[in-house]
């Protein structure tokens, strides 16, 4: 007789932290999600750049690991990570939403982060995973922010959505060539079904993090703290 069976194991899940230097009392926290193929460090630099000394900022390393093949002749293979599989993609969704929920309880914990005040920002594939978590975990975010991505393909009909009192903003990059703006435009639309606080931008952009809306996505944060 053949069967599928499972058995739990607790691993390591790395993450950075950045506090700034004689500001690390209840202040506003930022968490910050690469895309696919992406590592913790680049998106730190990205989430500090927003950041600044106004927030605690926080890097989340995704915990699947490949190795990314080189960009040019003659270099070497790196490792990239990301969030999501194929293969039973709701352990991966459950997974993404425990993991984000133990590193703002941690840096809570540790750098006495603001835990009213949490801004979850991703880039690409990140975009969709966080979306759900805001969407249907009502009170754990102040915010988030999704940068070049897309929504959860079960918005529309899945019952664990509901309206939350989180803020919403999505950034668009006119070139994207994963996310077309026909579609990105509708974005704005399906969010407001569950906040009231929808914000929609476009940027001259391929697929890659829009460096000329890091002021805005900052502004807008300190509006909502």
């Amino acid at each position: 007789m053949d069967s599928d069976r499972q058995v739990e194991l607790l691993v390591p899940h790395y993450y950075q932290v950045s506090v700034p230097e004689g500001r690390h009392h209840h202040l506003p926290l930022l968490v910050g999600l690469h895309g696919y193929a992406g590592d913790m460090v680049s998106m730190m630099r990205v989430a500090k750049g927003i950041g600044e000394e106004d927030m605690i900022v926080a890097s989340i390393q995704g915990p699947h690991q490949f190795l990314s093949p080189p960009l040019e002749a003659g270099n070497t293979e790196k490792a990239g990570f990301g969030w999501l599989t194929k293969f039973k993609a709701e352990d991966s969704q459950a997974r993404h939403q425990r993991l984000v929920r133990s590193v703002v309880e941690d840096v809570a914990r540790h750098f006495r982060a603001d835990e009213s005040r949490v801004f979850l920002i991703g880039f690409s594939q990140a975009c969709a995973l966080n979306y759900r978590l805001a969407l249907s975990q009502s009170g754990l975010l102040r915010g988030v922010i999704g940068v070049c991505g897309g929504l959860p393909g079960d918005l529309a009909h899945s019952k664990k959505y509901r309206s939350v009192p989180a803020a919403v903003l999505h950034i668009a990059a006119i070139e994207d060539q994963y996310y077309s703006l026909d579609v990105t435009r509708r974005y704005e639309e399906a969010l407001r079904r569950y906040s009231n606080d929808v914000t929609y931008r476009e940027y001259e952009s391929p697929h890659a993090f829009p460096r000329r809306s890091m002021p805005f996505i900052r502004k807008w944060i300190l509006d909502r703290c």
